[in-house]
């Protein structure tokens, strides 16, 4: 039974994306059970995990499944999890669906007025030239026509890095990563491994070998090549195997779906022809919605007088979205090898902490300064 049919963001940086109940609710593809709406589910915390009618609560990783008539979504997580914080209503970083939209019109408006792309740069391909002959040399181009050097940057194109995990550089490895994966997922793990992807363990989240990058919620109809070129149009993996032209074609026929909150500014020839920003237009009635988020309530428990803290938020929505602000926070913390957990070790004498635990035992010396590492320890981070 599908519920939802508005378009689907596919990619995740981490699992902490399910925070927002939005996400949740897109993870309900082909949903089996009529009698509990994916929508009651997801406003409860739960995400589907694509496998039978297993659902999983974002805040406390508890799984339910084999639901019967007349069970409810927070009656069977209070009973088989009552620590869980989100249903003792403690605080917790979960988004609903109004303050969502809520922030990314703001996101939206916010956008408008920051120019986030160089003029003259095709963000959608590569900017590949079409009528210029070109000749590289020492990594710049040098043109027939003006005898000028254009760097490669300013012409779309990316420099080359490794891979980000090596462990998966082989198809068999990222073959062998795909134990326990979703029964009613379509795509088998043979395609999505041999397209670049490793499982991550969890419903039917992947992740590029190569560029680290991830992809969840797959549809019967989707090809794992094409959602590849589609979204991630700068993997290198997926340059050298399918061409500009493939990623390009792609991307013209099959453009992505990106929510608002995450949209960078495609045109920032517009954005630069106003002198001043626009105010941002939040009305009173959304702010007290913005102001029921849990995050803000304990804030207000904290002490701090109500019209304090709404002149703050509405500072900062002002100055950046603040759920672009977490999610940014969020991707620095992210372990720079793995992607998937967050850095938490320290390396001496550099003092450089780019990594977790998992992948610093690996390493001898530091991915950054490439100095050897003589002392590694975890920080008390209060």
């Amino acid at each position: 039974m599908e519920i939802v049919n508005k378009p689907r963001s596919k990619t995740f940086v981490s699992m902490d994306s399910l925070w927002y109940e939005e996400e949740r609710l897109s993870t309900f593809i082909d949903w089996p059970v009529s009698f509990i709406s994916p929508q009651e589910l997801a406003r409860e915390g739960f995400y589907y995990l694509r496998t039978k009618d297993h659902c999983a609560c974002a805040f406390c990783r508890g799984i339910i499944g084999a639901w019967e008539q007349g069970d409810t979504p927070r009656g069977e997580h209070l009973r088989h999890f009552p620590h869980c914080p989100f249903v003792q209503g403690k605080v917790t970083p979960n988004v609903p669906i109004t303050q969502g939209s809520i922030l990314a019109r703001v996101s939206r408006e916010v956008s408008a007025d920051v120019g986030s792309a160089p003029t003259g740069i095709d963000v959608c391909g590569l900017g590949k030239p079409d009528t210029l002959q070109e000749y590289c040399k020492e990594g710049r181009i040098l043109t027939k026509s003006s005898s000028a050097e254009v760097s490669m940057s300013s012409l779309g194109f990316r420099q080359y890095c490794g891979p980000k995990r090596k462990e998966y550089l082989t198809t068999e490895t990222r073959l062998n990563s795909f134990k326990h994966w979703p029964e009613k997922v379509k795509q088998t793990p043979e395609e999505l491994a041999e397209a670049g992807f490793y499982y991550c363990g969890l419903s039917d989240h992947v992740r590029c070998f190569h560029c680290g990058k991830g992809l969840r919620n797959w549809e019967p109809d989707d090809d794992p090549w094409v959602e590849h070129a589609r979204w991630f149009p700068d993997c290198h993996f997926v340059l050298l195997k399918k061409g500009v032209e493939y990623v390009d074609k792609v991307r013209r026929e099959n453009p992505p779906y990106i929510p608002v909150r995450n949209r960078p500014l495609l045109n920032a020839a517009s954005a630069t022809a106003s002198s001043s920003p626009k105010p941002l237009t939040l009305n009173d009635d959304e702010m007290d919605k913005l102001m029921e988020l849990q995050i803000m309530k304990h804030v207000l428990d904290m002490g701090f007088a109500p019209h304090v803290v709404v002149k703050a938020l509405r500072k900062k929505l002002m100055e950046k979205n603040l759920a672009m602000e977490l999610q940014r926070i969020k991707e620095n913390m992210m372990c720079k090898v793995c992607m998937d957990k967050e850095m938490d070790v320290v390396f001496l004498p550099c003092t450089h902490m780019v990594t977790c635990s998992s992948c610093a035992v690996a390493l001898a010396s530091c991915p950054i300064c490439r100095r050897d590492i003589q002392y590694a320890f975890k920080p008390i981070i209060s």
